[in-house]
């Protein structure tokens, strides 16, 4: 999964790293932490203050 992350062009650019999550992760017991993230990303550019790395969260 990072490898793809590192591989992309993008000068500003979020990995998620969703603890106790998988691909279904909209429906689990860390979805308000996506969704959280999501908004976050869309309204500021960064998640959690973060505009281009790994952010994890829900561990």
């Amino acid at each position: 999964m990072t490898e793809m992350f590192e591989d992309l062009g993008a000068n500003e650019k979020v990995l998620m790293d969703l603890g106790c999550a998988s691909h279904n992760a909209m429906w689990e017991k860390n979805a308000e932490l996506l969704f959280d993230a999501s908004l976050q990303w869309l309204n500021d550019g960064e998640v959690d203050g973060v505009s281009n790395g790994i952010v994890r969260k829900g561990y």
